[in-house]
């Protein structure tokens, strides 16, 4: 008999005034009852404990109880003799069965496969089996603790609360109406205490059964990533976008007043009451408005909600936009809402989107307007907007012409507006200063010429910024360029990879940038035709620098140009500048109000000039055309 053996009968024996069960020190407290050992094939339970350890294969710390009435029917393992005078291996006989050792351990003698579970099943059954340890769960296969892996559940809420929502934000009582108005320190001390393990567990689960629907096979999902989705969805809130009334609109300080019992009365708040109605429609006990939920006597608090109005409209679950002068799609050419500033990134931040009309009536049935293929195409129309966009907006520095474009039909009450409405398009930060007048629009293009690498950002016409005359004065200088003219151009645009210059910045000179000179001479007129470029601009002393030109061999870098033949480009119309005394030429913009574009006749190549739009222009080269 074994060390180990005699430690384990002993326990036994010392326990037989009440052997309900057996402890024994190094070994699990994972117990049967008698019932097992009969299925086993161990009908003689005199000699048998109540509950016998059992141990899994592998020695595994977690294994179901084995019982003494079940030990039959146990088919993953045998049970084996730890002392005694016999084993179980030998025949049925009741006389060996008499003497048979006081504990039974299960120590996986025989071998039984289970049926085989497909692997989307396994990895969930693996991944529950590990959340289900209290003490130290497992979440990969690096052995990191929960605590290890990552940050804890505060952290992360209050990461979200700080960071992800708006400063203030209306919440709904359970009829759908306005009760008050929450601070994200609110939002922390209601809505924390709803998380606990159990629902972050099942969340994980449930992340891992989508995801391996959804593609086949399983992948990772983080306990971060299964806070983060149920800190989102706990806290999901509905957002305004509308017109605001002329007066009547309630204010900030108005709503402070709702849980004092005070009812505020007027259009404006009937219209917000609706807007929570439908917000609580839509499964949202949260909503937000521009009129009442930002503190405009706070200055950081205006300029927090100015610069992070995109991915406010972003985050929200449903943006439900109340369009007043409009009662069926076809009202939507003259109605205010698709001519104003803010409202042009309103309609492309959300993700989900609903329209109603003047009598608060959905403009369709669709729970989303946006996956409405026939209204997105209409208001494609209207706003010149492709549907992509309109459905999946990407914010960033590209195609920054025809994003000018969709805002130059636009207006603001306040000049500043005109730029910071257009913050959240381009995926930039900038300081607001109501007062500034058109430095903010100066400030704003400086910032994206500061990032951006296409040429098309040149492709303007019209007076320049009073600061900068290499800088447009309002978005409405990108329309003087039709692309719709030269339908190639419109590729070029999407292909500013590998066309222009891609290096141009801004210096104390003014706009540096690479172009292709062409002189106007008259022997040129049988290479080009010209649309916009002034004929009596002809002779030594007149020449287009080309923007979008292509770099030879796809090289950027070359300082060689080429123009493909019956190609359309967009030019600079350049002028000799004489008043400076160096020896080599130097050329200066001259202004026009079109973009000046020239197709040409055969293939051309050039060296490439570098040129500098001066930051100080003369308006008298503002030349009409």
């Amino acid at each position: 008999m074994t060390s180990f053996s005699r430690a384990c009968l002993g326990l036994v024996r010392q326990t037989a005034s009440s052997p309900a069960s057996v402890i024994c020190s190094g070994i699990p407290s994972h117990l049967g009852t008698m019932k097992g050992l009969h299925r086993l094939g161990v009908p003689n339970h005199s000699f048998i404990p109540h509950r016998v350890i059992s141990l899994a294969h592998h020695h595994r710390p977690r294994v179901p109880y084995l019982s003494t009435g079940g030990i039959n029917n146990h088919h993953g393992c045998a049970g084996a003799a730890s002392c005694g005078r016999s084993s179980l291996t030998g025949s049925g006989n009741r006389e060996q069965h008499s003497i048979m050792p006081s504990i039974i351990m299960n120590s996986g003698l025989l071998h039984h496969k289970p049926p085989v579970r497909p692997a989307r099943l396994r990895s969930v059954d693996n991944l529950t089996r590990r959340l289900s340890t209290s003490h130290s769960p497992r979440l990969d296969d690096q052995g990191l603790s929960v605590s290890e892996q990552g940050k804890s559940i505060k952290d992360i809420f209050e990461e979200y609360v700080f960071n992800e929502m708006p400063t203030h934000i209306l919440q709904l009582d359970d009829h759908g109406q306005p009760l008050r108005l929450m601070s994200r320190n609110d939002l922390q001390a209601d809505y924390f205490q709803h998380f606990s393990e159990t629902e972050i567990k099942h969340r994980i689960v449930d992340q891992l059964n989508s995801r391996c629907s959804e593609r086949g096979t399983p992948t990772r999902v983080t306990r971060e990533t299964a806070i983060r989705s149920l800190v989102r969805d706990s806290m999901k809130y509905a957002i305004f976008s509308h017109r605001w009334f002329r007066t009547g609109e309630p204010t900030f300080r108005d709503i402070m007043k709702l849980p004092q019992g005070r009812r505020i009365s007027g259009q404006g708040f009937m219209k917000l009451e609706k807007f929570c109605e439908k917000a609580f429609a839509h499964g949202c006990r949260l909503a937000w408005s521009d009129t009442c939920c930002i503190d405009k006597r706070d200055s950081s608090e205006l300029e927090e909600a100015i610069r992070a109005m995109f991915r406010w409209y972003r985050n929200a679950h449903v943006c439900i936009a109340y369009l007043h002068q409009s009662s069926t799609p076809s009202d939507f050419g003259i109605d205010e809402w698709f001519k104003r500033g803010w409202t042009l990134q309103e309609l492309l931040a959300p993700q989900m989107m609903k329209f109603y009309q003047t009598n608060w009536e959905p403009i369709s049935n669709s729970r989303n307007d946006k996956d409405n293929v026939e209204l997105v195409d209409h208001i494609s129309h209207i706003t010149k907007i492709p549907p992509n966009d309109l459905q999946r907006f990407t914010p960033g520095f590209t195609r920054v012409h025809e994003k000018m474009a969709w805002a130059s039909t636009r207006k603001t009450t306040r000049i500043e507006d005109t730029a910071y409405s257009l913050i959240g398009l381009f995926d930039l930060s900038m300081s607001v200063a109501y007062g500034e007048g058109k430095w903010a629009f100066y400030r704003l293009m400086e910032a994206i010429l500061h990032r951006c690498h296409g040429w098309d950002i040149l492709a303007w016409a019209g007076p320049p910024c009073p600061h900068n005359e290499a800088i447009p004065d309002v978005p409405q200088c990108y329309t003087a360029y039709d692309p719709t003219l030269a339908p190639e151009l419109e590729t070029d645009v999407g292909e500013s990879h590998w066309r222009g210059d891609q290096s141009f910045e801004m210096t104390k000179r003014g706009l540096q940038v690479e172009t292709l000179i062409i002189p106007l001479e008259d022997t040129a007129k049988d290479i080009w035709k010209r649309k916009y470029t002034p004929d009596w601009a002809i002779g030594p002393q007149w020449a287009v620098g080309v923007l979008n030109y292509q770099a030879l061999d796809g090289r950027v870098y070359t300082h060689q140009g080429r123009m493909q033949a019956h190609r359309h480009y967009v030019c600079l119309l350049l002028q000799l500048d004489t008043s400076v005394n160096i020896r080599r030429l130097s050329w200066k913009r001259v202004l026009t109000r079109d973009v000046l574009i020239i197709k040409t006749k055969r293939e051309l190549e050039g060296q490439l000039e570098t040129i500098w739009l001066v930051a100080l222009g003369d308006l008298s080269y503002f030349i009409p055309v």
